[in-house]
């Protein structure tokens, strides 16, 4: 419909990947970009497919091993305003307590330690789950662009344009080319920042940048690498996650549970 239309394919795409806030449809997206202004697209698709099923994988994985910790993350939250409820239908003393001014003040402040308790236990459970390094997605991009037929300094600028995480890690590559550097040259300056768990991949665009041999299969095997070196640090925070989230739990839901529910019990 859009080719029917006129439109660039390649512009279409752009403007969703500017839009898109999910890693899938990013990576999904970059594949049809490349493929419309380089015209190879099999290899591209396979890169990105390979990329999608992997992600999917950790992000399942993460999913069934919190699945428990999140029903009860779920149960504890709404006990106390389940108990409210019932105090307030069948408790006359309990209601008379809650209805005065000191009993709705006591009421607000447990229900505002609730919901931080609930968002501060959310935010560490969806943290857990998702990789923190950014390098196994600028793989990923370089990847998908070498796979495309890019160079792979050309690569680099190209991942370094776009608006996502792996763009806003080499992005100050593009900088320093622009400064007059080399590719291979700002990413060695670098190299502390861009590979900090020295994958190898710095010193591969290097070397390719100035002796020309191929990178893809390497591309893809560091790529495998570091996805695997994320995925093991995912499944480390997911063991410890059940001491951790000790803190919400005797900071903000059990206060939040003795205020809403224990008080106006002993005040009815």
């Amino acid at each position: 419909r859009i080719c029917h239309d006129g439109s660039p394919v390649d512009e279409w795409c752009r403007g969703l990947l500017l839009e898109a806030c999910d890693p899938d449809d990013r990576t999904a997206l970059s594949a049809l970009l490349l493929a419309a202004r380089t015209g190879a697209p099999h290899r591209s698709r396979a890169v990105a497919a390979r990329g999608i099923r992997q992600r999917r994988a950790l992000r399942d994985e993460a999913r069934l091993a919190t699945a428990q910790a999140r029903a009860s993350m779920q149960a504890l939250t709404w006990l106390p305003f389940v108990v409210l409820g019932v105090l307030l239908v069948v408790d006359d003393g309990a209601r008379a307590a809650i209805v005065r001014p000191s009993g709705v003040a006591t009421s607000l402040v447990g229900i505002a330690l609730n919901v931080v308790g609930w968002r501060w236990m959310h935010r560490m459970y969806g943290a857990a789950s998702v990789g923190e390094d950014a390098v196994p997605d600028v793989l990923d991009a370089l990847s998908l662009e070498v796979a495309a037929g890019r160079p792979p300094a050309r690569a680099v600028l190209d991942v370094a344009d776009g608006p996502t995480a792996a763009g806003r890690l080499v992005r100050p590559v593009r900088d320093d080319v622009e400064n007059g550097l080399l590719v291979g040259d700002s990413l060695r300056r670098r190299r502390e920042l861009l590979d900090p768990h020295r994958t190898g991949w710095v010193d591969t665009i290097g070397d390719a940048e100035r002796d020309g041999f191929p990178v893809a299969r390497v591309l893809e095997q560091l790529s495998d690498t570091a996805r695997t070196e994320r995925r093991s640090g995912v499944q480390r925070r997911l063991r410890t996650l059940t001491v951790r989230v000790t803190a919400p739990l005797v900071t903000c839901v059990l206060p939040a549970f003795v205020l809403l529910a224990i008080v106006p019990m002993v005040a009815g």
